[in-house]
C-alpha cells in the first residue's frame, strides 16, 4: 500500500484555517501526488475584497460598504440600500434598489440628487470594488437619478479556490519547479453556501516533490483572483499519496 499523508488545517499549530502552519508527525521526503481535496464552501461571496461602492454626488466622492456575508438577490439589494444610505460622507437624498427577476439586473435610484457610480475611477484590485457583484462594468456611469446595471448581478463570484502549499522552498511542483498551488474548481452542486467542494485523483494532476526533510507545511487559501480568502473558521483536508 502506498504511503499517504493527510494535511489537515485543523492540525495547525499557528494561524487560522485559511493561513496556517501544520507540524507533521515525522520528516517527509519524496514524490507525492495529490489524491483528493475536501474544502467546505464557507467563503462569503461578499467580503472585504469586493464590498465597496464608489459614487459621487454634486462633486463629492463617497464610499459605501456592503456588510460581508452570504446573500440572496433579495437580501443583497437590502444590504446595498443600507450601505448606500450610510455612506461616508453621508449621501444626499435616499437610495432605493430594485431587482428584476426577469433580467437579473438591479436599478439604483436616489430620491432627490443625481449620482455617478465611479467604478472606472476606482477600478484596481486594491479598490475592493463591488461592481461585479452589482453587475456594473469598470467604467464611470453618467450622472443620473437612476442607474441600471448593464449586466446581471453576480452573487457567486468564485469559480474556484486556490490552496498554496509551501515549506521554505521544500515543497515544489515537479512540472514547473515552483511552489505548489492547487486550483480547485467549484463544480455544479458544490456552489451552495456550506456545501463541500471535493475533488479526487481523477480530476487532479498535481505531483509534488518534498525535499529537505520537510516537517512543517504552510497552507494558504485564496480566491480565483489569487486574493486571500476566509473560510470563516471552517477546516479542510488534502490527501497526498507517495509515488
Amino acid at each position: 500500500m502506498n504511503q499517504t499523508l493527510l494535511l489537515r488545517s485543523a492540525d495547525r499549530f499557528v494561524g487560522s484555517s485559511e493561513s496556517c502552519s501544520i507540524q507533521l508527525q515525522e520528516n517527509v521526503e519524496g514524490k507525492f501526488r495529490v489524491k483528493n481535496v475536501i474544502v467546505p464552501n464557507t467563503m462569503y461571496p461578499v467580503r472585504s475584497t469586493n464590498n465597496l461602492v464608489y459614487f459621487s454626488q454634486s462633486g463629492t466622492d463617497r464610499i459605501a460598504t456592503i456588510t460581508p456575508g452570504f446573500y440572496t438577490s433579495a437580501t443583497f439589494i437590502t444590504a446595498l440600500d443600507v450601505a448606500l444610505n450610510n455612506s461616508t460622507p453621508a449621501p444626499a437624498g435616499t437610495f432605493s434598489t430594485t431587482y428584476s427577476s426577469t433580467t437579473g439586473k438591479i436599478t439604483i435610484t436616489n430620491s432627490t440628487t443625481a449620482f455617478i457610480l465611479q467604478f472606472g475611477t476606482f477600478a484596481t484590485i486594491a479598490a475592493n470594488s463591488a461592481r461585479k457583484l452589482m453587475g456594473f462594468n469598470s467604467s464611470n456611469t453618467a450622472s443620473a437619478l437612476s442607474q441600471v446595471s448593464p449586466n446581471v448581478i453576480n452573487l457567486t463570484p468564485d469559480l474556484g479556490i486556490s490552496i498554496n502549499i509551501n515549506q521554505n522552498n521544500g515543497v515544489k511542483n515537479l512540472a514547473s519547479g515552483a511552489r505548489l498551488c492547487l486550483y480547485i474548481p467549484i463544480q455544479p452542486g458544490s456552489s451552495a453556501f456550506g456545501s463541500l467542494i471535493a475533488l479526487d485523483s481523477k480530476n487532479l494532476e498535481y505531483t509534488i516533490n518534498m525535499v529537505n526533510n520537510t516537517n512543517v507545511i504552510e497552507l494558504q487559501v485564496a480566491d480565483s483572483g489569487s486574493q486571500p480568502i476566509s473560510l470563516n473558521g471552517a477546516d479542510y483536508e488534502i490527501m497526498l499519496e507517495k509515488i
